[in-house]
Order: C-alpha cells, then structure tokens, then sequence
C-alpha cells in the first residue's frame, strides 16, 4: 500500500528537510510515498472533479493534502475517501491546531512532515493499520480514543435523545475491542435504542479504563 501525498509547495517541502533529518530521510528512503506535484496535482484535482479514475485510490492506504490547494474539491475528496474507507489528512500552515472529524485529520504542516509523516511510514512498512488518533496523539492515542467514545456516550446521555440509536455513534470494531465493554458491543452490535442505564453503566466502565491507562 502507498501513501499520496498531494502537495504543489515543492520548495516548502525541501525547506523542512533541509532542518529536519528525519524528514529528510523519510522523503528520501521510503518507496511507499507517492508525491504528487505541479502538474500532477492539477490533474488529480480535475480528475477528482470529474470524477475520472485517474488515480486508483484503492491502492493508497492513507490520502494527505495541502487543504488549501485541494479546498474547492474537499467534499468530493472526503467521499471518495469515506467509501473507500482511506484515512484523510489536510494539512496546512493555517492550522495551529489538529482537529479530526469522521475519517478527516486536519494537521498544521509542520506536525504533518515532521511527526505524522514518519509515523504513518513506520506504520505502512510494518503493515500495522492506520489509525488517525496515533498519528495525531503518538503514544497516547488510546487514551485519546477512549476520551472521545466516552464523550459521544455523554452527550447522547444528557441530550435524553430517545430518537437515536448506537448505530449514529459511529464506533468501529476497533473501538469497540479497545473499550472492552461487553455491553457496549452489543447495543452497538444490535443497534439498541436510548437506555439511560446502560449508557452510564458504559460511561463508567470506559472511565474506569481511562483511568488505568493514564
């Protein structure tokens, strides 16, 4: 599997670089990375646009844009990206802060090269999967993943939403594994309705997990 990298800042990317060894060496040695640049880059967005199978997206394992230079085509991006189940980074000097929503990453462009980058490489030459919360947490990112489940189970909670069910709150197998709450993966598995019961039951089991982590 490789890793596309649409960035049209070519003298950006060597700056970093040129100050940083590790980007240098992961630029440099890894056969995994595909960068696309200049024309290529214009040809991907309009290829996206028009929805033509330029590229083969099935044989990326994760997709990472300049979102400034891919911004007017993010929407189809993040389509594609969600029915091919391919993680979607953004990175831009705009950012000072990462954000990730769904299956999206928004990183600074800095952390993107310098610290997400060598660790998506060192997860795709290992065949580990690709996990958004480690690229963006580092060692923590289980923590992180947890934090978050907890807190779309509290928000379901104190809204009272009885309209809903477990199936909106969006927890892959691999949460579900890492919760390691057998109730939780049931009502998830059955797509149970609001319980006001379990959920807090779910929520103090996932705290007292968190706890044990820290």
């Amino acid at each position: 599997m490789k890793i596309l990298i649409i960035d049209e800042k070519k003298t950006r990317r060597e700056e970093l670089a040129s100050i940083n060894e590790e980007v240098n060496n992961t630029l440099k040695n890894c056969d995994q990375l595909h960068i696309l640049t200049g024309n290529e880059c214009n040809t991907f967005i309009e290829g996206v646009r028009s929805n033509n199978k330029t590229f083969n997206m099935a044989e990326y394992a994760i997709i990472c844009c300049h979102h400034t230079f891919v911004e007017k085509i993010d929407d189809q991006l993040k389509e594609i990206c969600r029915k091919n189940s391919i993680p979607l980074i953004f990175f831009s000097g705009r950012y000072s802060y990462s954000y990730m929503s769904d299956n999206v990453l928004q990183l600074s462009v800095d952390k993107f090269y310098t610290q997400a980058l060598p660790c998506i490489v060192q997860d795709i030459k290992a065949e580990n999967p690709l996990i958004l919360e480690k690229i963006e947490f580092g060692e923590d990112y289980e923590v992180a993943i947890l934090m978050n489940t907890r807190n779309k189970l509290i928000e379901w909670l104190e809204s009272e939403d009885d309209t809903r069910t477990y199936s909106e709150l969006d927890l892959g197998s691999y949460v579900l594994e890492l919760a390691n709450d057998a109730s939780l993966t049931e009502c998830v598995h059955e797509d149970k309705e609001y319980n006001p019961t379990l959920l807090r039951k779910q929520i103090n089991s996932i705290s007292s997990l968190i706890k044990q982590k820290i």
